[in-house]
């Protein structure tokens, strides 16, 4: 009868005693049937470079990690129209009568009648040309396709182009709101008209500062040492006010909120302790957003994430805006089409061995009224 041969656990006794040691190269050479000279150690190819690491290829995971924000929910929320030239302009009627709300015009039986008109204004916004050009070499192309993760990351060039698209989305909604092309004074992100941009145009940040009435921005004190208490819902109580003031001047209901993931917070704080469930509004098929009462029902919350709204310096302090308004009121015009346009260079056309493509967008931000748009100015240090 043939019987098993045990292999002794050489491993684990060279883990106690070393490949070294007398017992092990001892019980190493019976079991081998010929003597041990030599290191033992040596004998033994690891994954070092001088034994066997040079053989051993180096993968890498079949995914690629992405360590950034890719939405951009701003731009989905206002409807898009042609612009009309080179720079989008539209008219306002800001009055529909010449007298005052305290002056009728009543009269007496046989009087004149007396004259009167609307007033009106004009406006503009600059359509700012985002673009970029992306692509990658040829050889790193083939590198790429042929490594041991090729067919997980598709085409790099293609993947080039997509990180220019994501750029251009970022900078689209950073300039909705905190960009301006006004002041050439605002030399700093935490200007409080917003970062001059001489291509761009003018955003929230610098509207509200400038354009819309002064009742349109409601300031609240939430940094620590400022007497903040969550419980009076200050931060609640301002968006209150802010939508007042929007409805009072054209009687129609706010239809959003824009915040950041800290200014939602402030928000989603205050009205907890009032219920455990906050409510949700479908904006699009498959999308619920959390909303917030503002007294004319439901508001949706649009939240910005990443560096989208930023904060500004005034007066000594730090703020954060809260956004809202009336959707209607506000429209992006574009010039070629509403949505990216992709370039394809051709390879060599620049006498090297590239493959290029060039994404763009023109676009503007019209806000048609004044007092369709306010904001809770957070007052965070």
């Amino acid at each position: 009868m043939q019987t098993k041969r045990r292999i002794p656990d050489f491993e684990r006794q060279a883990e106690i005693f070393g490949w070294s040691s007398p017992g092990v190269r001892r019980a190493l050479s019976k079991y081998l049937g010929v003597p041990i000279v030599g290191d033992v150690e040596k004998a033994v190819a690891d994954s070092s470079g001088g034994s066997g690491g040079t053989l051993i290829q180096q993968g890498v995971e079949p995914v690629i990690y992405e360590e950034f924000v890719r939405t951009f929910p701003l731009y989905d929320l206002f409807e898009k129209e042609e612009s009309n030239g080179l720079v989008h302009a539209w008219d306002v009627e800001t009055a529909y009568s010449q007298n005052t709300v305290d002056q009728p015009v009543t009269m007496t039986e046989s009087a004149a009648v007396s004259d009167d008109k609307n007033t009106y204004t004009q406006r503009t916004t600059n359509i700012a040309i985002f673009g970029v050009r992306r692509g990658a070499s040829l050889k790193s192309m083939f590198a790429v396709r042929q490594g041991t993760a090729g067919a997980a990351f598709g085409d790099l060039s293609q993947r080039e182009t997509e990180g220019g698209l994501i750029k251009i989305a970022h900078d689209v909604q950073s300039e909705m709101v905190r960009f301006q092309n006004s002041d050439s004074s605002s030399t700093t992100n935490t200007a409080a008209n917003g970062l001059y941009d001489a291509n761009g145009f003018n955003g929230l940040r610098y509207h509200l500062n400038n354009a819309s009435p002064p009742g349109n921005s409601v300031p609240v004190a939430v940094y620590a040492g400022s007497g903040y208490d969550a419980s009076k819902q200050p931060v609640l109580q301002a968006l209150g006010a802010a939508n007042d003031a929007i409805v009072d001047a054209l009687g129609m209901p706010v239809d959003f909120v824009l915040a950041s993931v800290g200014g939602k917070r402030w928000i989603m704080n205050e009205q907890l302790p009032l219920r455990r469930h906050v409510d949700k509004a479908e904006v699009r098929p498959g999308v619920a957003l959390d909303t917030v009462e503002l007294g004319s029902g439901p508001v949706p919350i649009y939240v910005l994430p990443g560096d989208a709204i930023g904060s500004y310096l005034s007066g000594g302090h730090t703020y954060m805006d809260i956004y809202l308004g009336i959707s209607n009121f506000v429209s992006i015009p574009w010039l070629g089409g509403p949505t990216p346009t992709v370039l394809d260079i051709p390879i060599g056309a620049d006498g090297t061995l590239r493959k290029l493509r060039i994404p763009f967008l023109m676009v503007g931000l019209a806000i048609h009224s004044d007092v369709a748009i306010a904001r809770v100015q957070l007052q965070i240090a």
